[in-house]
């Protein structure tokens, strides 16, 4: 994206599948905390929640699902959220 010209990107998450690694929470939120940064470098992307990201904030289990990274995935959308610039 640095080396050429789009007018924005669009990133399909689903950031939150357990990658066979559920007990790594270092790896959640380093995951994450690079989304994180994406945004905030191109804030003109846009963002489509998956499943594996939404079944934290719904408190739902799906497939890939880690039940002790439930905390982090919040926060890591939270804050991710935030880093967003709000669009009307």
């Amino acid at each position: 994206m640095k080396e050429t010209e789009s007018d924005r990107a669009v990133c399909l998450m689903d950031i939150a599948d357990d990658w066979r690694c559920e007990y790594n929470l270092d790896l959640y939120a380093q995951t994450y905390d690079e989304a994180i940064a994406f945004a905030i470098e191109y804030p003109n992307t846009l963002w489509c929640c998956g499943n594996h990201d939404v079944c934290y904030q719904w408190n739902q289990r799906e497939s890939g699902y880690s039940g002790i990274a439930t905390w982090i995935v919040c926060e890591k959308l939270r804050v991710l959220r935030e880093s967003l610039p709000c669009r009307r």
